[in-house]
């Protein structure tokens, strides 16, 4: 996973790449941690993300996590999510994953 494409107060993240074979639910705590990390530690105010119409998993995903649509073309959703949406959510994520809902974890933690 990285973070890339800075612009301003804007990021993106991506190239996420998950072992097969992983928990099911260490793409919400990636997520998670990505967020925290760019937002808390880098001092982002939103995520800029492009997600291919034909990718409706990874649009769902990100549309779960309060990302809305800014604007689409033939191929593409592009969507931004604010660190105001984002933390409106997050307690919610942290629960599910089994988190203590704190206001955010070291980056280094497994």
């Amino acid at each position: 996973m990285r973070i890339y494409d800075f612009q301003g107060p804007s990021f993106v993240w991506g190239s996420w790449i998950i072992k097969r074979g992983s928990p099911l639910l260490v793409a919400i705590s990636s997520a998670l941690r990505v967020y925290d990390f760019a937002f808390y530690d880098l001092g982002f105010t939103q995520a800029h993300l492009e997600v291919r119409r034909k990718n409706r998993t990874a649009f769902a995903f990100h549309r779960r996590f309060g990302a809305e649509i800014t604007h689409s073309d033939d191929l593409d959703h592009f969507l931004r999510i604010t660190r105001e949406s984002y933390e409106t959510v997050r307690p919610r994520y942290a629960r599910a994953i089994g988190a203590e809902t704190p206001d955010r974890w070291p980056v280094s933690q497994p």
